[in-house]
């Protein structure tokens, strides 16, 4: 598990989380389950570490989707507003 540049302790723990989830499972952890995880007492901490994650630029979500959240990868440039691959796009 390692630390990433930019992001709060908490975050990286979500980001971490995730990592692990979304290896072990077809679909990403619901925000209760992250909430159950992490040891908080709400899930309005775990929707405030998503929508950081999601800012900073480290996961998609798909609005309206319970678990749709996707890791971008870091390696590849993306835009920040919509975090399509700058590559594949050019």
């Amino acid at each position: 598990m390692s630390i990433r540049y930019g992001l709060t302790p908490r975050e990286n723990d979500t980001l971490n989380i995730l990592e692990d989830w979304l290896s072990a499972n077809k679909v990403g952890p619901s925000v209760r389950e992250i909430m159950n995880i992490l040891g908080l007492q709400s899930t309005s901490g775990v929707c405030r570490l998503l929508n950081a994650l999601e800012q900073k630029g480290w996961i998609k979500r798909v609005s309206g989707k319970q678990r749709a959240i996707s890791l971008i990868d870091q390696t590849k440039p993306t835009c920040k507003q919509c975090g399509c691959d700058l590559e594949r796009d050019a």
